[in-house]
């Protein structure tokens, strides 16, 4: 059905994607002798509401979505923003070999692994989704891979530690190009 598998690759699983929650990622990475910057390390917070959250994410799909036939566009717009939760808080923590990133917002998601190593989170629909934790350019990566496409979720910080900056990357064969979102998440003292 259009709903289920729409042919722009937007399935309501993908726009979860973009709330960092719900894909996941390649289940096998060679392991990584580095470690992730102490920096990183720490509880940020989301300084908009989730509304704000989700017309960034929608603004940077809005090009692909008015690509489709005109009677789906509204349609897979009101999914997304049903679907899509913006956390409130990211909580990095750095204990021995183990990086743990949680999500909380509608729902709290927690993904821990050794980097290079995979673990599963469980899907809003509920599927089991393998995630993988890498190192890009010094920063940990979250490679998130669901039915219709992929999310790489890049978690770095400004030199002074200040602000989170998550920066996703969602693919899919239908999508076209690479779409980039950036979200912007505060320390808590």
């Amino acid at each position: 059905s259009v709903l289920a598998r729409p042919r722009h690759g937007l399935t309501p699983a993908l726009a979860v994607v973009c709330v960092l929650s719900a894909l996941a990622g390649p289940s096998v990475l060679r392991a990584q002798t580095e470690s992730v910057p102490p920096i990183l390390a720490g509880t940020f917070e989301y300084p908009h509401d989730a509304d704000h959250g989700r017309a960034a994410v929608l603004a940077a799909l809005e090009p692909r979505i008015v690509m489709l036939p005109y009677f789906v566009q509204g349609m897979v717009r009101s999914r997304i923003e049903e679907r899509l939760g913006i956390p409130r808080r990211i909580v990095v923590a750095l204990e021995g070999e183990t990086v743990s990133v949680t999500y909380e917002g509608e729902r709290v998601v927690t993904i821990a692994s050794a980097l290079g190593g995979s673990t599963t989170v469980t899907s809003r629909e509920g599927r089991e989704i393998p995630v993988t934790q890498r190192l890009n350019y010094g920063w940990l990566e979250q490679l998130f891979t669901g039915e219709n496409g992929t999310l790489t979720v890049l978690l770095s910080t400004e030199p002074d530690g200040r602000t989170l900056h998550a920066d996703g990357t969602i693919r899919g064969d239908r999508l076209g190009d690479a779409v980039p979102v950036r979200l912007d998440y505060l320390r808590v003292p």
